[in-house]
């Protein structure tokens, strides 16, 4: 069976919460759930989700402000706001922090699995754009003896919007580069990755050359 996409709810007790989670579960996908930033917090350590829903109104938080802080962590996350009600301006704050898109009432289980499987689908086209910039990128350094400053720049802004952990290394196994996801997934915060064995910066026996 096919793993299932979690999608984390970051909102306030209230029957849309309650609609947003039959609704998703019974689209088949996994649900978890945060009442405030320290359950949201550990929610993300534990698991990253696929795509995040977080209100306008988030415990004692503005929900703009919770999903920006996300979004400069992990910035190819897909992330819907929900509002009690539609606003002139929601539709523009929201696309100007660049969030996927937005939801309020009178909602419907199906308006909720159709943002999500939009939101979702857009997620993934960038994802693979991202990946193959990666790979034709990594290719073409492959082919040189050494990375020069612009390339690295270059390369560094590429593996940085995506989601998953990724590491490029030379072909003796030396660290190029990592990317944020990296940092978070195995705590390297404030250490210095860069030209060390990779056995060096992260002991984990699945990723020894």
């Amino acid at each position: 069976m096919a793993k299932q996409d979690l999608i984390l709810l970051a909102l306030n007790p209230s029957p849309i919460l309650d609609l947003m989670e039959r609704a998703l579960r019974a689209a088949g996908y996994e649900v978890a759930v945060a009442h405030d930033q320290t359950g949201l917090n550990k929610s993300v350590q534990e698991a990253i989700p696929a795509l995040m829903i977080v209100g306008e109104k988030f415990a004692e938080d503005d929900g703009f402000s919770v999903s920006r802080n996300l979004l400069g962590r992990f910035p190819t996350l897909p992330i819907i706001l929900y509002a009690d009600q539609d606003t002139s301006g929601l539709a523009k704050s929201a696309l100007k922090i660049g969030l996927s898109g937005y939801l309020y009432p009178p909602l419907r289980m199906t308006d909720i699995i159709d943002e999500v499987q939009r939101s979702l689908a857009r997620a993934r086209e960038l994802g693979d754009w991202l990946r193959r910039e990666v790979k034709r990128t990594t290719s073409s350094l492959a082919e040189k003896a050494k990375i020069s400053e612009t390339e690295r720049y270059k390369l560094e802004a590429i593996i940085g919007n995506i989601q998953d952990g990724v590491i490029v290394m030379d072909e003796r196994h030396h660290v190029l580069l990592a990317n944020r996801a990296v940092y978070e997934i195995f705590n390297l915060d404030g250490k210095d990755t860069y030209g060390k064995l990779i056995e060096e910066v992260i002991s984990n026996a699945d990723l020894k050359p």
